[in-house]
């Protein structure tokens, strides 16, 4: 009897031990995972602001008369072809490991496409003729400065996140 006791008092234990273990090393397995998609999501959003901010900057030459539309929407097709992230697994991985990050970057989406308004504006008086405008050119460099800040705020809070984990 007594060795009885002693045999499953040893099994309980060593069960504790073992679930504590398993869940201890569940624990660990999730921690790695956060931070490897924290780590993702930087690189993602780092290359997505790049890429975004450089797409706008070809549409000032233009609206200064340096380039035609064409030449510019050559080099807005060839850096989409050079793209190297997935937009859509950014968003993925910001709904899921980081909902605190999804309005900062639908924030920037929305300056984004307030900038592609003002370029379709602009392309309008190109092909009515107007193939120069130093005012929407100013202007235009001036939202792309403040879309340049918002993206900068945007990689800090993501590298913060990132640190946190």
């Amino acid at each position: 009897g007594i060795a009885f006791l002693g045999v499953s008092y040893t099994n309980r234990e060593n069960r504790k031990r073992m679930v504590s273990q398993h869940e201890h090393e569940r624990s660990l397995r999730k921690d790695e995972l956060v931070r490897e998609r924290a780590e993702e999501l930087y690189v993602i959003v780092k290359k997505w602001c790049c890429t975004m901010i450089s797409d706008h900057l070809p549409y000032v030459r233009v609206m200064r008369g340096q380039f035609s539309y064409n030449d510019a929407l050559d080099m807005t097709l060839a850096s989409g072809d050079k793209q190297k992230y997935d937009p859509d697994r950014m968003h993925m991985i910001c709904d899921i490991y980081f909902p605190n990050l999804s309005k900062p970057i639908d924030n920037l989406l929305d300056m984004n496409c307030e900038l592609l308004d003002f370029r379709e504006k602009f392309k309008n008086k190109y092909e009515s003729g107007r193939l120069k405008d130093e005012r929407m050119a100013d202007a235009y460099l001036e939202k792309i400065n403040v879309l340049i800040e918002e993206a900068r705020k945007l990689e800090h809070q993501v590298a913060n996140a990132v640190k946190d984990v």
